[in-house]
């Protein structure tokens, strides 16, 4: 199983916390937030991590050195001016069998991979119920599929949110990637997230929503999500194998 893990970006909404570090560095209990993942994932089955860096990737490349999963890197050099769309896009070769996405900010429990790895044979995004604010990647959803993602929603309530982890079907990934692809040419999609091409896929596709709100996880964006992720979600990590 492979893991396509998203961590170009400079996290400027984070800057003054990160002081050059890029997110997915950043220290909880005195690890990396990117070893949560990796840890989470290596349980669920990964063993491939393919993992986009951009910002201050040698920082990346040097902490990731020596950990025990076969890593692969893929440079976004325009990672200053493109957005999670442009660095998947980038990764597009690796859509040949099943993986699992993940945002390079994403604190989360390991129960919420393993709550994806349970709808095998569906493409599936962690989500959590409740209102959603203008920043929040949304989801429209008809009994458990997703009809409409992304951050401006028109077709119906809001479900919830998109907590930024995913697993993608083998069977849907040759149209993801054609689509990427199409959204790539050119440059006005370059600035986009990703969920605007999920967005497209989910007409011709079903992709389902797998509620994990009960399971801590939270994406770090704002210096609120920071304190959030440090006092309120780090303490109720489960440790896999654990009891």
């Amino acid at each position: 199983m492979r893991a396509i893990i998203l961590a170009a970006g400079r996290g400027r909404r984070l800057e003054p916390a990160l002081s050059g570090t890029p997110k997915c560095l950043l220290e909880f209990g005195g690890r990396p937030l990117v070893d949560y993942q990796i840890e989470a994932l290596r349980y669920a089955g990964m063993e491939e991590l393919v993992i986009v860096v951009g910002y201050e990737q040698q920082q990346i490349r040097t902490k990731l050195r020596g950990y025990p999963v076969s890593t692969v890197f893929i440079e976004n050099p325009l990672y200053d001016t493109t957005n999670t769309l442009y660095s998947l896009w980038l990764a597009r070769e690796y859509f040949d069998e099943s993986f699992f996405y993940a945002n390079g900010d994403v604190l989360f429990d390991y129960r919420l991979v393993e709550r994806l790895v349970a709808g095998t044979g569906k493409t599936s995004f962690a989500c959590v119920r409740g209102g959603c604010g203008a920043e929040e990647v949304k989801v429209v959803v008809e009994g458990d599929r997703i009809l409409e993602i992304g951050k401006q929603l028109a077709g119906g309530p809001c479900f919830g949110e998109f907590v930024g982890v995913a697993r993608f079907e083998r069977d849907d990934n040759a149209l993801f990637a054609g689509i990427l692809s199409r959204c790539a040419e050119g440059m006005a999609n370059w600035n986009r997230y990703f969920e605007y091409a999920a967005d497209i896929l989910a007409r011709s596709r079903p992709l389902y929503a797998v509620d994990v709100s009960d399971l801590p996880a939270v994406e770090i964006d704002f210096p609120e999500d920071l304190r959030r992720a440090r006092e309120q979600v780090l303490p109720l990590l489960a440790t896999p194998g654990g009891p």
